[in-house]
């Protein structure tokens, strides 16, 4: 298992990436080129996680002692995630509290604050698209483990995102193929990635899991990545 975390900040600022691995279980041979946020082509090398996949493993753990979740919107409270962005407009802060029960993958294409309270916990996968610039997400555990498992559970191809003071545990048990916690591709230019915390279990197969996964293609570089990682 590899933790990463600290109170002392240090900075990266990235130009242009054709392909990154950062913060790995296990590291990646080959290279991610030509990737973009609306295909799923991938170099022959390393195979493209798909998005919203999910591969069966055995549960590593529970979460019986967190409340179930709601989520916010305009003084509304959602049981789903997937409900509250679709009833949120373009500015809307959705504040979590307690487990979410979505599983899929969750879509957005709006500027949306995503705000964490007690207990706030996310299975499901994020996916902020074009439209969704500007938009942030904070104060949220990020379960990445199991049978709900994605290989992408925070995907950003838009610009402008701000990702802060989240946790993240990957561990999707058994299951064969490249995971990723974050995963950073198409338009996602000026991403701020701070004070976040990941827990990465080493995989027991010849693939990667992977903390963050910076992936520049043959049409778009990503500019102005900053990570504030601490140790």
């Amino acid at each position: 298992m590899n933790c990463y975390n600290s109170k002392i900040k240090r900075g990266i600022l990235v130009g242009l990436f054709s392909a990154a691995v950062l913060l790995s279980g296990a590291g990646v041979t080959g290279s991610l080129s030509q990737v973009s946020a609306d295909s799923s082509t991938s170099s022959p090398s390393v195979e493209m996680p798909k998005e919203g996949s999910q591969i069966g493993a055995s549960a590593v753990r529970t979460q019986d002692d967190v409340k179930s979740g709601t989520a916010n919107v305009n003084g509304e409270s959602y049981s789903t995630l997937t409900e509250a962005v679709s009833k949120a407009t373009d500015g809307n802060t959705i504040t979590i509290s307690g487990r979410m029960s979505d599983k899929n993958t969750i879509g957005i294409t709006k500027k949306v604050n995503i705000k964490g309270t007690s207990g706030a916990t996310i299975a499901a996968g994020l996916q902020f698209n074009n439209g969704a610039a500007g938009s942030t997400i904070s104060g949220i555990h990020f379960d990445n483990t199991g049978e709900t498992a994605k290989q992408i559970q925070l995907w950003i191809a838009c610009e402008n995102v701000s990702v802060s003071n989240n946790t993240f545990e990957l561990n999707p048990g058994n299951a064969n193929g490249q995971y990723n916690s974050v995963w950073l591709t198409g338009n996602a230019d000026n991403i701020r990635i701070s004070g976040n915390k990941f827990t990465i279990y080493s995989p027991t197969n010849g693939r990667s899991w992977t903390g963050i996964n910076i992936v520049g293609n043959v049409k778009h570089k990503l500019d102005n990545i900053e990570i504030l990682i601490y140790s």
